[in-house]
């Protein structure tokens, strides 16, 4: 019996490793302080302008495993540019410059990579989306 699920958990673990999509999802450059985590399904929401005249993107998540895929930059004290509405759907805000996706409409979903860079300014630490597309 204990041959048998052996052979399964092997089979299994090699059948995983094989799905295209599940290969090189997050991607961290430590020389640049870039992660980008790649093949992320996200919907267009809107873009309106902030208080400082800058274009903003909010873009819906709706990939099944955000906690585990973003989980390398959601640390403790960190601010990041995403937040879990009422709803339990995270959005995702980045300024509209760094959105390489030509004319997003709305609900329209789309798979990008999404790359983040470590920024720290006196006492604050976090990430901004630096490319998206």
């Amino acid at each position: 019996m204990q041959k048998v699920e052996k052979n399964i958990t092997n089979i299994f673990i090699k059948l995983r490793f094989k799905i295209p999509w599940k290969k090189y999802l997050v991607y961290y450059n430590m020389s640049e302080e870039l992660i980008t985590i790649k093949k992320i399904r996200v919907e267009y929401l809107s873009t309106k302008q902030d208080k400082y005249n800058q274009d903003v993107s909010y873009f819906k998540i709706k990939d099944f495993d955000i906690d585990t895929r973003f989980a390398i930059i959601k640390r403790e004290g960190y601010i990041v540019p995403m937040f879990k509405s009422e709803n339990g759907v995270y959005i995702l805000k980045t300024k509209q410059k760094y959105v390489k996706l030509k004319e997003p409409k709305r609900d329209e979903i789309v798979t990008v990579d999404i790359g983040f860079h470590y920024y720290k300014m006196n006492n604050i630490e976090g990430y901004y989306v630096r490319s998206l597309g």
